[in-house]
């Protein structure tokens, strides 16, 4: 379990900085755009860079779960598993988004991991890692991750998001649509939960009606909670957080 967790976090912190690049892009663009109302080219393209950015992200992110487990031979297959996690290939089959990517990551990341161990002749030890494991677990992966899990992953995150759109069109439910969207983002911390949550908004955010605005403000308790209470408990109660937490604890607040 231990091993599971560190991989996540390791595919966490490699995926942040794009993240971070991407939404910080997307912002200010948007800003520039709209208050400054000079839609220039520059900034529309730039724009939509940051946004090509975010499309990558389960890519990235399943790449570095699978560097965590098979080292650098396995940040590829990582990469072609969680792309297709996002960007499905086969005509039928649905994303499977961030549960996906997490399954591609470590499916790479052990397959790569047992290959290695698998012995060559001596001559042929410097280009297993660099060819044959990166190309054979990709083939893998591609076929793995086209067809069982599109199909199966793809299913279930599809019926997760239909579920959250019905309730988005009922009103009397838009009391229970934020309890949910704004749980899922607080409950697993960026986790899968979280990115079903953020793509659900993503997806509803160009609708005519609007009601892509409502469903973005439904994931920001879910998002601001988790941050403020931690930042303030460690504030009241020192004695419970290490020192090294207390002295994070600042950059809590703002987010919060």
């Amino acid at each position: 379990m231990r091993k599971f967790q560190q991989a996540l976090m390791t595919g966490v912190s490699y995926m942040l900085p794009f993240i971070v690049f991407a939404g910080m892009t997307i912002a200010v663009t948007e800003m520039y755009s709209q208050y400054i109302q000079a839609d220039t080219v520059s900034m529309t393209t730039l724009n939509g860079f940051a946004w090509v950015m975010i499309d990558m992200i389960p890519a990235i992110f399943a790449a570095y779960v699978a560097y965590a487990i098979g080292d650098k031979a396995a940040i590829a297959p990582g990469f072609i598993g969680g792309y297709i996690a996002a960007h499905p290939t086969i005509e039928n089959t649905s994303s499977s988004g961030f549960l996906g990517a997490i399954l591609a990551g470590f499916l790479a990341g052990y397959v790569v991991f047992y290959f290695r161990k698998i012995p060559v002749p001596e001559f042929m030890e410097s280009i297993k890692k660099t060819l044959f494991i990166p190309v054979l677990t990709g083939w893998l992966l591609y076929f793995i991750m086209a067809y069982p899990v599109a199909i199966s992953i793809g299913a279930l995150n599809d019926f997760i998001i239909a579920s959250l759109i019905n309730l988005s069109e009922a009103p009397q439910y838009a009391f229970l649509l934020g309890a949910i969207l704004s749980a899922m983002c607080a409950f697993d911390m960026g986790g899968p939960l979280n990115k079903i949550a953020i793509t659900f908004v993503f997806a509803l955010w160009n609708e005519p009606s609007g009601i892509g605005f409502r469903v973005n403000a439904a994931v920001f308790p879910g998002i601001m909670v988790p941050a403020l209470s931690v930042g303030i408990a460690s504030l009241i109660a020192k004695s419970r957080f290490s020192e090294a937490e207390v002295k994070m604890a600042p950059a809590l607040y703002y987010p919060g």
